[in-house]
């Protein structure tokens, strides 16, 4: 049975597939993880959880370093996204993950990495309305990120 490495991010402009050292500008809301065998569960996971779920406006914070010198932007506290993550987060948990033991994602800290050519600035308001599972190394190619599925936030219980 062969293993995945995967996140789960808010891309926050256009991409498809990337490598691993120019990544879009994104918000990860749940850290990296391992998955044995079929991605099957947790893609339809991914889109039942963002279905329930409306979409996000988010606002840029405060500029800060992350352990290994990554310049980020904090996002302000909001309880949507601190929901979101969790229920994501356990419910990936009862499909067989094993979160990989980061200091930075131990804690939900909600940041956007400051990107070569973009960011995110203090006061800037981002919406989020769609989350994909990026796979880390596709076919075994670290170098190599690939999305393999999204799911679109929509709160469909509230349309019922």
């Amino acid at each position: 049975m062969t293993s995945s490495r995967f996140t789960v991010s808010a891309l926050l402009e256009p991409a498809s597939d990337f490598s691993s050292t120019r990544w879009p500008l994104h918000l990860t809301v749940v850290g990296n993880f391992v998955l044995e065998g079929s991605t099957y569960d947790v893609r339809d996971f991914l889109v039942d959880v963002t279905a329930s779920h409306p979409p996000l406006t988010l606002l840029g914070g405060r500029d800060d370093w992350l352990p290994g010198d990554q310049w980020v932007t904090r996002i302000e506290p909001n309880v949507a996204l601190t929901e979101l993550h969790q229920e994501l987060r356990q419910g990936l948990l009862l499909l067989g993950a094993r979160f990989e033991a980061s200091g930075v994602m131990q804690h939900f800290a909600p940041h956007v990495a400051v990107q070569k050519t973009s960011r995110l600035r203090r006061g800037d308001t981002v919406m989020v309305g769609e989350l994909a599972l990026i796979d880390r190394a596709p076919g075994g190619d670290p170098t190599s990120h690939e999305i393999i599925a999204r799911g679109k936030l929509q709160d469909l219980a509230a349309l019922r």
